[in-house]
């Protein structure tokens, strides 16, 4: 089967908005096509599809979107790996990248950027990203973790782009979008973020407290990089004895979705290069099963 060509023209870029440094905010359309159009003439050739790990999150909360691409033809296809745009300040292009916005606005999207590892993001961009072969009816899946789709409430739709980083025999395709995920936002906040995304620190603070019986006398919290490239909040907590002498117990804190990963060394670690995005792939999605690769 031979794919349809089909070229992406974006018609005009709105506005750009600080997330984390900026995010694109685009009126994208194509040549005499909607998107609902684009998506079905792909329907029978590479299908992208999205879905959430659930409906309902809660402000503040981290969402899992899940990518998966099908070839739905009779050919192998050749593809680059599933790596997704990175940015800023660095920006690192990707074979994917991810858009959202309120439901009653179905036109305008900000991008946002997942949680992606400096490990990964370097040999990006030392590489351009592996490649891999996808044959006849056979997919390939990835979990992302994103950090700002859920700031306020409301109902909101999630799209995820495959931008043209693939073929079949000597036809280059362009950009393909998957599905629109409608979720909703509702609830009590559950954290507080700064403006990349990262939890603040008093949350770190917070969520280790909740962890130890009885009130610090004193508490710090430094943000650092552990072996992965992924960051930490390396949070000390300080506690009275009563011969009056101090207890010290040390959390490491996720700083993407909250989770404590546990009690560490009181060792006084280096702080993360503060110069560095935040955007590196959360350890979170190591309790999910393995991604095919």
């Amino acid at each position: 089967m031979v794919l349809k060509r089909f070229v992406l023209f974006t018609v005009a870029i709105a506005a750009l908005l600080p997330v984390g440094g900026c995010a694109a905010l685009a009126y994208i359309s194509t040549a005499g096509q909607s998107a609902s159009e684009v998506i079905e003439s792909s329907a029978e050739e590479l299908l992208i599809r999205l879905s959430t790990d659930k409906s309902v999150y809660r402000p503040g909360e981290a969402i899992v979107l899940n990518v998966t691409v099908i070839n739905t033809t009779d050919d192998p296809i050749e593809l680059h790996y599933l790596h997704a745009s990175t940015g800023p300040p660095v920006f690192v292009r990707g074979s994917v990248t991810f858009w959202f916005g309120p439901q009653n606005d179905e036109i305008r999207r900000m991008q946002r950027f997942p949680v992606v590892s400096k490990i990964e993001e370097a040999r990006m961009r030392a590489t351009g990203g592996e490649r891999s072969a996808l044959g006849p009816g056979e997919s390939q899946s990835r979990r992302f973790l994103l950090t700002q789709l859920s700031p306020q409430p409301g109902l909101y739709l999630a799209q995820v782009h495959l931008d043209a980083f693939w073929q079949i025999s000597t036809e280059r395709i362009g950009k393909l979008f998957s599905n629109l995920v409608q979720y909703r936002v509702s609830g009590d906040r559950l954290f507080e973020r700064d403006n990349t995304g990262l939890l603040q620190k008093e949350e770190a603070l917070k969520i280790a407290a909740t962890s130890q019986p009885g009130d610090p006398v004193d508490r710090s919290a430094r943000l650092i990089e552990d072996e992965m490239g992924f960051y930490k909040w390396w949070v000390a907590l300080g506690y009275a004895r009563p011969d009056g002498s101090r207890d010290q117990v040390v959390y490491l804190v996720d700083p993407y979705d909250g989770r404590i990963w546990g009690k560490v060394r009181p060792d006084q670690p280096s702080e993360a290069n503060p110069e560095r995005p935040f955007f590196s792939e959360s350890e979170a999605l190591r309790r999910f099963p393995p991604r095919n690769r």
